[in-house]
């Protein structure tokens, strides 16, 4: 158990030192790229969609219920290269969020303030939260194959949700789904029994 909590430690330090340093890189650049369809904006904000959005949060929980130890290295390697891509990607073009951020009132506002407090508009494309929620999905299906149909509607709620909190476009799933396409079965090769 302590070697799985080593290993998403290293996942999340990698995480942290790939997302947020472009992202607060990227608030000091004069110039964001407009990666987004002007009909996107007219897509409404859904309050609760941010329960979807922020399961993905949990979900590395599943590390600590797989036994073999070479699936949690498979993981690493996988969300690690998701990282790693992801990183040129936002380092090379700093993206503009083309809705305005609104914190809802009532009870999810607290989730909005918490989120726009850590989160700076500009690393969209890939999406990162498309990404990893595809290798937890991918995972928890191997884990549990008969919840499989409840881990893709799951899977469907994030995507859904990444557009309906107003924290990507439609072209950061586009990019995003992919990237975590390629890396899982890059993963997956590498680490075969």
């Amino acid at each position: 158990m302590k070697q799985k909590f080593i290993i998403l430690s290293q996942v999340l330090f990698v995480f942290l030192l790939c997302y947020l340093g472009p992202n607060y890189l990227a608030t000091l650049r004069p110039h964001h790229y407009k990666l987004y369809f002007d009909f996107e904006l007219a897509a409404p904000l859904i309050p609760w969609a941010i329960i979807p959005y922020c399961s993905v949060y949990l979900s590395p929980i599943i590390l600590f219920f797989k036994s073999e130890i070479n699936y949690v290295y498979r993981v690493r390697f996988a969300l690690i290269t998701q990282t790693l891509i992801a990183l040129f990607f936002f380092l090379l073009f700093p993206a503009e969020l083309g809705f305005t951020r609104v914190i809802p009132q009532g009870f999810f506002a607290p989730w909005y303030n918490s989120l726009f407090a850590v989160d700076m508009p500009h690393n969209l494309l890939p999406s990162l939260h498309v990404g990893y929620a595809f290798e937890w999905a991918m995972g928890i299906r191997e884990i549990y194959a008969r919840w499989a149909p409840v881990i893709w509607i799951w899977y469907f709620l994030v995507c859904f949700s990444v557009v309906a909190t107003h924290q990507h476009h439609i072209l950061d799933i586009a990019t995003g789904l992919p990237l975590a396409f390629f890396t899982h079965r890059w993963a997956k090769k590498r680490y075969q029994k």
